[in-house]
C-alpha cells in the first residue's frame, strides 16, 4: 500500500469533525472522497497532507507521516486546494514553485527541464509566458495540476478539482489526473460533488457519513441503496455504454 490511514481523528474548536478514520490505499488507485457538504473532506484531505495534525496516524510508502518536515511532506503529497492564489507571475513561474520542495537554493537544469516537460505534456507550453492571473478558470486549473505533478509526489491529494470548471474543463482535467496516475504511478485521494464523475475515474469508494466512514468499496460494489443512504437521495444506478451512471429520484427528506 502507498497510503494507509488510521483511526484517524479531528476536533474543531472541540467539535468532532473526523472519527476513527480508516483506509488503505495501493498504488496507481484513484480514492474518490464522497459525502454530503460539511461531512469533512476538505478536513481529511489536509489532515492526510498534514497541514492539520490529526489523531491516529497516516503512512505514505512504509513512513509515518507525524515524523516528517514539511519538505519531506511536499515530496510525498501534492495537495492541490479548491481555491488557490491567482499570482501576477507567468505560468512557468508558478509550476516552477512544484519543484521547491526538491531545491536548496535555487532551480536546477532538472527543475527548469521538468516544468517544460510536464507544460508540454499537458498542452499548456504556449501559456508558459503568460501571466497565471489572466488566464481562465479551466486554464488555471491545469496549470495548478501541473504544479502538483512537477512536485513529483506519491499521491494526488485533490479537493474538488473541477469545481466551477464546465463540462469539457471538468473531464480534462480529471483526464490529466488519471493519466498521471497510470503513466507516473502515482495514487490519487480526490474530493468529488459529482458521484458520475467518481464512477467514470474512481477505483475505491470512500464516503463519509456523519463524520464517519460509512462505505469503503470498489465502485462496483457501491449501489443505489448506498448512496440513497450517504445522500439522502433516492437514485437510480444504470450502465450507459461503459460507465454507471446515477440517476437521482427525489430526496427521501
Amino acid at each position: 500500500m502507498i497510503l494507509s490511514a488510521s483511526r484517524l481523528c479531528f476536533k474543531y474548536n472541540g467539535r468532532p469533525v473526523l472519527k476513527d478514520i480508516s483506509f488503505e490505499l495501493p498504488r496507481g488507485k484513484i480514492l474518490a472522497l464522497l459525502g454530503v457538504n460539511g461531512v469533512g473532506k476538505s478536513t481529511l484531505l489536509r489532515c492526510l497532507a498534514g497541514i492539520l495534525r490529526p489523531g491516529g496516524s497516516v503512512v505514505v510508502d512504509g513512513k509515518d507521516t507525524a515524523s516528517m518536515n514539511r519538505n519531506e511532506l511536499a515530496r510525498n503529497f501534492a495537495y492541490v486546494p479548491q481555491s488557490y492564489t491567482r499570482a501576477p507571475m507567468s505560468v512557468f513561474d508558478m509550476v516552477l514553485l512544484g519543484r521547491k520542495p526538491h531545491m536548496d537554493w535555487g532551480p536546477g537544469e532538472q527543475d527548469l527541464r521538468m516544468v517544460e516537460q510536464t507544460l508540454k505534456l499537458l498542452g499548456l507550453e504556449q501559456l508558459a509566458m503568460r501571466r497565471a492571473d489572466r488566464l481562465s478558470g479551466g486554464e488555471i486549473q491545469k496549470v495548478i495540476m501541473a504544479r502538483a505533478l512537477v512536485q513529483d509526489p506519491k499521491v494526488l491529494l485533490l479537493d474538488e478539482p473541477t469545481s466551477n470548471l464546465d463540462l469539457h474543463n471538468q473531464l480534462q482535467v480529471m483526464d490529466l489526473m488519471e493519466q498521471a496516475v497510470v503513466d507516473q504511478g502515482l495514487s490519487a485521494v480526490v474530493s468529488v460533488h459529482d458521484i458520475n464523475l467518481a464512477f467514470r475515474y474512481a477505483d475505491i469508494f470512500l464516503m463519509l457519513k456523519d463524520g464517519k466512514v460509512h462505505t469503503l468499496a470498489s465502485k462496483d460494489e457501491v449501489d443505489s441503496r448506498t448512496i440513497g443512504e450517504v445522500y439522502g437521495v433516492e437514485v437510480i444506478v444504470e450502465k450507459i455504454q461503459d460507465y454507471r451512471v446515477v440517476i437521482p429520484v427525489r430526496s427521501s427528506g
